[in-house]
């Protein structure tokens, strides 16, 4: 409902962001999970940690 009163339809989008985060997560070797609970869904993105060469790339 917006302030207006007036309810919007529900629009979609074309699944975009969740292919760019499926892509993204796959290519930094993460993981992606999905759960279904009793109060909706969880959805959880692990990524590997950066190792110690890679932090020290990144001050240089």
């Amino acid at each position: 409902m917006l302030a207006t009163g007036t309810e919007e339809p529900l629009v979609h989008g074309q699944g975009l962001g969740l292919f760019l985060t499926y892509w993204l997560v796959g290519n930094l070797e993460g993981d992606i999970s999905v759960e279904k609970r009793t109060k909706g869904t969880a959805v959880t993105i692990q990524l590997p940690a950066a190792t110690d060469q890679q932090r020290e790339q990144q001050r240089a």
